[in-house]
């Protein structure tokens, strides 16, 4: 009987409990109800004893997993668990993990004989494998009368060790709940690389970060480490870099090698100490020189997102010089199909979405001038630049305090509203006489002693001396119209509407759809899409890559992919909704709306974008207008009917 991911989950909680737990603390932390564990439980319980453990109930208290051996140390799943019992992600972890680590020729039957499966399920797997957890810059899944391998250079394949410690390290973060707190000191790397090495490694970089670098973000401290681990482990396996480049011997990676080389007894090449020295250049621990000078391009970036956002970034000095320190290193990583870590990813993407596909629209435009491709972890620090200028510039008020010719007045107004402002807000006082010849148009909002007429701009009428009732006046005027504005969803989803109703052809409009995959949803789509005309053959291809760089799919069951524009001929929206729920990256998705926005729409990509947002945001929108809806009720609405 195979378990499920879910159950060996679950399986993996009860090893890891000390005490008995109720039935609903595993039920909240599996997401699922009670009656699911209950029907797991059995499942388990018919297993248990392979394992080596029973489940033990106790009314009133809970239950609990026992060793059936008295003081038998408790194992982890891996140990445990017979091939037998893996789910679809784990078999396929294992069976990478096999070929990467194994480093031989294995057949299909060997596989099949191996997890007690079919060889058609083994063939999906490793299709699967080929398409999901390999890429470009990673080795050849090859399969042929001799067997399956894999096949490339040192390079591709440490490209690939990089790629697996994603893999699992994403695979053990949504199983963090089973991991005691001592094995949390040590990351999942070392199961596969020893506990020596990944510790050994892990004290070499920080000693060298400690004595050579004043400051250096987290993430490329990891990312270093982790080449370094994946290095360190096939050089101790006689695998090395080829190639000689003059000029390394005193460089920082050969001081980190050099010490591990000492303390391990093991022999890196000059190859090896290239390529360390190549990545410790891409996470900004080595300066690096002749870089190119990325002004003119940061400026055309600027003017495209001023254009599409409709605020003026191009004066930005904070926001240039951030840019300027980022991308000699960023289109370094890129072109040397470098990964990076970016912990803030999954975060980015679900609370500044709209502002992460206005990053990529843009980036990914500027591609064949860059001579690199834009993965989703780039875009998404870039996303941070700018989304963090944007609120600074919202938080950034301009207010005029308008009293008599008063200076003693003025002064005490001033000091008074300056307290109760947050210190971004800027300040200008005028008398009433002034304020005839001033241009008004550039403040926010107004603060006066007595009662003007001003067209278009708010006004909060105080008394002079601004007592307690006029600062909270203020301080709530302020609050409820720059901070705490609530959206009207009824007038969003309206908007978003009308905004969709530009682009849509109805020629790709369907409810009902019958996909079982989301790569036949995406074929089908997109053939359609160059039959008619409105895009080019290379727009699947592009399409796909980002797909595989960052998935698009939203936590509220919609997908909103597109490609590249410079494969599409004319903007047009697509919108398809499945009878069923399939996987999408790592969504389950029932309505996916295709952008398909041509180079010359480019600054109306916020405006398409904005629409959208408006209406898959929201989860009771998304069930309203798509999964509840059907053809006629949707193209009323799209007519302007209302949405209520």
């Amino acid at each position: 009987m195979n378990l499920t991911d879910r159950q060996i989950n679950m399986i993996n909680m009860l090893l890891k409990e000390k005490r008995h737990r109720a039935v609903k603390y595993y039920a909240d932390r599996l997401n699922v109800s009670d009656r699911t564990v209950y029907s797991d439980l059995e499942k388990i319980g018919i297993v248990a004893e392979k394992l080596g453990f029973q489940i033990e109930r106790k009314k009133g208290v809970g239950i609990k997993a026992t060793s059936l051996a008295e003081k038998r140390e408790t194992k982890s799943i891996d140990e445990l668990t017979p091939t037998a019992m893996y789910g679809v992600k784990e078999r396929r972890i294992k069976i990478f993990e096999l070929l990467l680590f194994g480093g031989k020729t294995i057949t299909y039957q060997n596989l099949a004989d191996t997890f007690f499966v079919s060889k058609s399920s083994i063939h999906s797997d490793l299709i699967n494998i080929r398409e999901y957890y390999l890429s470009s810059s990673s080795v050849e899944l090859i399969s042929d009368s001799q067997g399956t391998r894999l096949h490339g250079t040192e390079e591709q394949f440490q490209n690939t060790f990089v790629q697996f410690n994603e893999l699992i390290k994403e695979h053990d973060m949504k199983l963090d709940v089973l991991v005691s707190e001592e094995e949390k000191e040590y990351s999942s790397l070392v199961k596969y690389y020893g506990k020596e090495l990944v510790e050994r490694c892990q004290d070499a970089v920080y000693d060298f970060v400690t004595n050579n670098l004043e400051t250096i973000a987290e993430y490329y401290i990891n990312s270093i480490l982790n080449r370094l681990i994946i290095l360190v482990y096939r050089s101790s396996h006689g695998h090395h870099m080829e190639g000689h480049v003059p000029g390394l011997e005193l460089t920082e990676s050969n001081i980190l090698l050099n010490k591990l080389a000492t303390s391990m007894d093991i022999y890196f090449s000059h190859g090896d100490v290239a390529y360390l020295n190549k990545h410790m250049e891409a996470y900004k621990m080595k300066e690096r020189k002749d870089e190119e000078d990325y002004t003119p391009i940061i400026e055309i970036i600027l003017n495209k997102l001023s254009n599409m956002i409709e605020v003026d970034f191009t004066k930005d000095q904070q926001l240039k010089q951030q840019l300027a320190k980022h991308f000699p290193s960023m289109i370094y990583r890129l072109r040397n199909n470098i990964s990076t870590e970016n912990p803030f990813l999954m975060q980015i993407k679900h609370e500044f979405g709209l502002m992460y596909n206005i990053t990529w629209f843009i980036m990914s435009s500027l591609e064949e001038e860059l001579r690199v491709l834009f993965t989703d972890k780039e875009i998404g620090f870039i996303t941070i630049y700018f989304q963090s200028t944007l609120d600074r510039m919202q938080m950034s008020k301009r207010v005029l305090i308008v009293c008599p010719t008063g200076i003693t007045t003025s002064g005490l107004l001033y000091n008074r509203v300056n307290r109760i402002l947050p210190p971004l807000v800027m300040i200008e006082v005028a008398s009433f006489d002034k304020l005839k010849t001033m241009n008004l148009r550039k403040f926010d909002f107004i603060i006066s002693t007595a009662h003007i007429r001003v067209e278009d701009i708010p006004i909060v009428v105080v008394s002079p001396l601004l007592n307690d009732e006029d600062m909270q006046k203020v301080s709530n005027f302020y609050n409820s119209t720059f901070i705490l504005k609530e959206k009207n969803d009824i007038e969003e989803v309206q908007h978003g509407l009308i905004k969709m109703k530009k682009y849509i052809d109805f020629r790709f409009v369907e409810f009902g759809c019958d996909y079982d995959t989301s790569e036949d949803w995406i074929n089908d789509v997109t053939d359609k899409l160059v039959a008619e005309n409105f895009v080019d053959e290379g727009f699947k291809a592009s399409l796909l890559e980002r797909e595989k760089a960052g998935g698009t799919d939203l936590p509220t069951g919609v997908a909103v992919p597109h490609g590249n524009p410079q494969h599409v001929k004319k903007t047009v929206m697509a919108v398809y909704v499945n009878k069923k729920s399939i996987k999408w990256n790592d969504g389950n998705i029932r309505v996916a709306i295709f952008l398909c926005i041509a180079k010359d729409d480019m600054n109306y990509v916020r405006e398409i974008l904005g629409g959208v947002y408006n209406l898959v945001e929201n989860k009771e929108v998304v069930q309203k207008l798509f999964i509840d809806s059907h053809m006629q009720t949707f193209t009323k609405l799209l007519g302007g009917d209302n949405f209520d």
